[in-house]
């Protein structure tokens, strides 16, 4: 079976909320999804933002979920909605002092 991508927009996800941040408690979370096609197959889940120290980049590169320069992707989550579709989700937690970009793409099969 062939692996198709869906990819996601790039988010901005704000600043945090308090200064100097170094909990999930004052950071900005974005919260990120994607919704497969009904009857898909769920493969993997890539995770990009421009956070880097000391200064962040200018466009996104894939990072995966973990800790990256004062943030955090939480793993993916997968569920079905409604309509039977597969639904990807992750949150970013930005604990940085500046605005971040942000983005998931999604590796999936058809049957």
């Amino acid at each position: 079976m062939t692996v198709l991508t869906l990819i996601g927009p790039k988010v901005s996800c704000d600043a945090a909320h308090d200064q100097p941040c170094y909990g999930d408690n004052c950071a900005h979370w974005e919260h990120l999804s994607i919704t497969l096609p009904a009857g898909s197959q769920y493969v993997a889940t890539h995770y990009f933002t421009n956070a880097d120290t000391p200064n962040d980049l200018s466009d996104v590169r894939e990072t995966g979920p973990g800790e990256v320069a004062y943030a955090h992707f939480s793993e993916s989550q997968v569920a079905s909605n409604a309509s039977n579709e597969p639904v990807v989700s992750s949150i970013y937690f930005n604990r940085a002092s500046r605005v971040r970009l942000v983005q998931l793409t999604v590796d999936y099969q058809m049957p």
